[in-house]
């Protein structure tokens, strides 16, 4: 779990605007091209979505199974 944790403060520490929203994708699209299993059943947005100033998260876009893997990233990613 601390990998998940890692990226949890990444994306809490993004600030809340459209640069910072493109900086999301390209971190989840290099994570991804880089090796990264991130679960399509995953949305990261902010907290509310009705203010672009509330911190972000990750939620769930549907219910994940026991066991499911909720992400996988290599260890030569991680900071």
């Amino acid at each position: 779990m601390p990998l998940i944790g890692g990226l949890l403060l990444i994306i809490a520490a993004a600030a809340a605007n459209d640069t910072q929203d493109v900086l999301i994708t390209d971190l989840m699209k290099w994570l991804r091209d880089n090796g990264s299993f991130i679960n399509d059943k995953l949305q990261i947005r902010h907290i509310n979505p009705n203010d672009p100033k509330s911190p972000r998260g990750v939620f769930a876009l549907e219910s994940l199974e026991e066991g499911e893997t909720v992400c996988n990233i290599p260890w030569d990613l991680v900071i």
